[in-house]
């Protein structure tokens, strides 16, 4: 899906790390702060059977860390 929800940034080799496995694999085998710096919710769980639920809550950090950015109320 093209949404804000999946934007990331990653480096050249983490990229490569990731796209190589399933994305539920790769967000458990990250530490903490990989996890953190790329604004995975903390109070919902990356899994098939919550996955709108955990996509919805980092889209709504996202945009709100790009308004912390912007200054925008």
């Amino acid at each position: 899906m093209n949404n804000v929800a999946n934007l990331q940034l990653l480096s050249v080799s983490e990229n490569s790390r990731k796209n190589a496995s399933d994305v539920f694999e790769w967000a458990q085998k990250n530490p903490k702060e990989v996890i953190k710096s790329n604004l995975y919710p903390r109070n919902v769980a990356l899994s098939d059977s919550n996955f709108l639920k955990f996509y919805e809550a980092r889209e709504k950090l996202i945009i709100d860390k790009l308004c912390e950015i912007f200054e925008i109320e």
